[in-house]
């Protein structure tokens, strides 16, 4: 019996390489902790008030990302962080409670407390896009600790800002704007109580600014 000839592969052309979905929640986080410390927290988009800080929007696009990968099944929660996202559950819970509270309760709200609450609402949203997307993606340790020291630098440039406002007693991101970008608050970033100046820095309040680098003051060490 004749031998059959062997099948060659006498085609030049390279084979395409297959795409391979992967989601780099480093990258995408890093973009998320610079919006949220370089910007000021106070400057938004105008038509969305004062959620609307391009880090809240970016959070809101990357759980639209991420459930969209979940649908297509190209993205699974990564093992082991099951009770990240159960806490997480607990604390959505919690706020969506004081939400019904507010709307079922003795009086009616006044505008105001309307406002905030919705504004929480939003906020829940973004936080749960940044919540997803760490969970799923992060199961390197390296790759962690590649975003704390990102974080850690943004962290230093915010302190440092901090540091020369207090030196020079001015708000040096007042002439700043970018456009598109509004601020929602009032409050200058200069605050002198006695003859202490409080500056901001990149931060609504002196107190939410000396709160983010407590936060991120034992990663740096």
């Amino acid at each position: 019996m004749p031998l059959r000839p062997r099948a060659r592969n006498d085609d030049p052309r390279p084979k395409p390489r297959k795409r391979r979905h992967r989601l780099d929640a480093v990258a995408v986080l890093s973009v998320y902790v610079g919006l949220l410390e370089l910007i000021p927290s106070t400057w938004t988009v105008p038509s969305l008030g004062a959620a609307g800080t391009p880090a809240n929007i970016y959070a809101l696009l990357a759980l639209l990302w991420y459930l969209a990968s979940w649908l297509d099944a190209k993205l699974m929660p990564a093992p082991r962080t099951r009770g990240i996202r159960l806490a997480f559950c607990a604390f959505a819970v919690c706020i969506l409670l004081s939400y019904v509270s507010l709307a079922q309760g003795s009086r009616a709200p006044v505008a105001l407390e309307t406002s905030a609450a919705d504004r929480g609402l939003i906020g829940l949203l973004a936080w749960t896009g940044v919540i997803v997307v760490a969970s799923a993606a992060i199961t390197d340790l390296d790759r962690l600790k590649l975003l704390l020291r990102r974080m850690v630098t943004f962290g230093a440039w915010i302190a440092a800002l901090d540091i020369i406002e207090f030196e020079l007693r001015r708000d040096l991101l007042a002439n700043v704007h970018i456009p598109g970008l509004k601020s929602s608050s009032d409050i200058s970033g200069i605050i002198v109580r006695g003859s202490f100046t409080r500056p901001s820095s990149t931060a609504a309040h002196p107190l939410e600014l000396a709160g983010v680098l407590a936060m991120l003051l034992p990663f740096a060490i």
